[in-house]
Order: structure tokens, then C-alpha cells, then sequence
């Protein structure tokens, strides 16, 4: 009987997970058209596509792809010699990249993989072939995840085309993403450059640094310091000694028996 309410269990959560990344299919053309137009306005000189399903035709429920589109840099010209004797074609070319891509594929069991892929042309490549975000296990979780991919991207197409003008904070953050995710590379899988731990580490040790100078800041700012030295004094205040471990010690010079307290004896 137990393994029986395993197996529906397995069942009902597989196909919780399937209709909630259907939610997250059905939204996700308006979620990233906002995104877009927030960073790039409302008259963009780039184009991003939004296809939930795939490029591919729409039709793969399973696939969401936000790319941005080929992009013509160069013209060439070429000449293309046939089989037969002193014939060739002249003519020209039109070099073109391929925009990066985010990439949304649920897996069978229900967990979506979130990937990056680089910006190419005919003549360059990146090391990678992709980034792995994340294998979200809770798909009710993407839309909370949405924008910090959507940066991602950002910063992966300004480090990886050739007409990217990355600024610094994009600059860290893909390097971030190459040194501490898991990517794939002539189409292998690799694992992440550094190890998990010690990203998790650096980021608890960055968080109690900031927050040390924020404290720092804040306290200088609100609280500044309003102790002053007395007027006409030419040296630094003297501490206070109360509470100080040191005992008083008596003044010098003999002490009359009545100062002390003690009676005197007469014979």
C-alpha cells in the first residue's frame, strides 16, 4: 500500500510541476516585454525575440527561447571556383552574429533547466557553448527567478558579441557565471571552474563586509562625535577612572588615631 501512495504521490507532484511551468509558458512573452522595454526603451536599436515553444515553430510546449536576432556586421567579397576549367563565380557576403540566448527546457520529470548561450559568428567563439543558471526543481519559483536571468542575459550578449560594451558590474557578473556554474563546452558537460561552497562563502564574506560599512557610515553620519575638550585646556581629556581595577591609594603622611577610627588607651 505504501509503495502504491509513493507512486501517486510521484504522479500528482510530476504534474503539479508541468502546470506550473505551463503558467510560466503562458507569461512569459509580457514578462520579458517589459523587461525589454524598461532597459531598452521604446524604440530599441536591437531586437529581441520571445518565443515560447521555440524558434523551431512554437510548437514544443516543453521550450521557451529569448534571443536576440542575427545581426549583419560585415560585408565580404569571395570567389567561388567550380569543377570545370577557368570557371569561378565572383560575388560578396554578408558576415552575420548570432545574438545570445536564454533558454527555459522542462526535463521529463518535471525540473526546468535555465541556460545561457553565447553570442557567435562564422569567425569567433566564446570557450563555452553554454551556461547553466539553474535546474529549478519548483517551477512556481521562475517568476520570481525571471529578472535576475533576464540580467544575465544582458551581461552574458554585452561580454560575448562583438559589438558589446560591457560595464563593470556586467563584467563581474559573467565572470561569475563562467567561474561558478556548470557549463558545456564542444558538447560536453563540465562542472563549475570553482567549487559551490566557496562562491557561498565569498558572497557571506562580501555581505559582512557591506554591511560593516553601511553600520560604519551610518553611525558617522547620524551619530557624530560631539565630545570637545574644555576651553583653555591644551591636552586631551583624561579618562575617567571609576571602575578601574587600580585600588585609591591613601595620602601620604601620618593619620591621627581619631581619623582612623580607633580609640586611644589611656594607663
Amino acid at each position: 500500500m505504501k509503495a502504491i501512495k509513493r507512486l501517486q504521490q510521484g504522479t500528482v507532484n510530476r504534474t503539479i510541476k508541468y502546470a506550473e511551468f505551463q503558467a510560466f509558458f503562458n507569461g512569459a512573452e509580457e514578462i520579458f516585454s517589459a523587461y525589454f522595454k524598461r532597459d531598452y526603451g521604446v524604440s530599441p536599436p536591437i531586437k529581441v525575440t520571445i518565443m515560447p515553444g521555440g524558434r523551431m515553430g512554437g510548437r514544443d510546449k516543453r521550450l521557451i527561447e529569448i534571443f536576440f536576432g542575427l545581426v549583419p556586421y560585415e560585408s565580404i567579397g569571395y570567389e567561388d571556383r567550380g569543377l570545370a576549367k577557368d570557371a569561378s563565380f565572383e560575388g560578396s557576403r554578408t558576415l552575420l552574429e548570432a545574438g545570445p540566448c536564454l533558454v527555459y527546457q522542462r526535463a521529463d520529470t518535471g525540473d526546468v533547466y535555465c541556460i545561457l548561450q553565447p553570442a557567435t559568428t562564422d569567425e569567433s567563439k566564446v570557450d563555452e557553448d553554454m551556461v547553466i543558471l539553474d535546474i529549478v526543481s519548483k517551477p512556481c519559483r521562475l517568476n520570481a527567478l525571471a529578472d535576475s536571468h533576464w540580467r544575465d542575459l544582458l551581461a552574458y550578449r554585452e561580454c560575448t558579441s562583438i559589438n558589446g560594451s560591457p560595464s563593470r558590474l556586467q563584467r563581474f557578473r559573467c565572470s561569475y557565471l563562467r567561474h561558478f556554474r556548470n557549463y558545456g563546452r564542444n558538447r560536453k558537460f563540465h562542472p563549475a571552474k570553482v567549487p559551490k561552497w566557496i562562491g557561498q562563502l565569498l558572497i557571506i564574506t562580501a555581505s559582512f563586509a557591506l554591511g560593516g560599512l553601511i553600520t560604519t557610515t551610518i553611525e558617522k553620519r547620524v551619530f557624530p562625535d560631539v565630545i570637545q575638550a574644555p576651553a583653555g585646556a591644551s591636552g586631551s581629556i583624561k579618562p575617567n577612572c571609576i571602575g578601574s581595577s587600580q585600588p585609591m591609594l591613601p595620602p601620604k603622611g601620618n593619620l591621627k588615631p581619631s581619623k582612623l577610627g580607633k580609640k586611644t588607651v589611656t594607663p
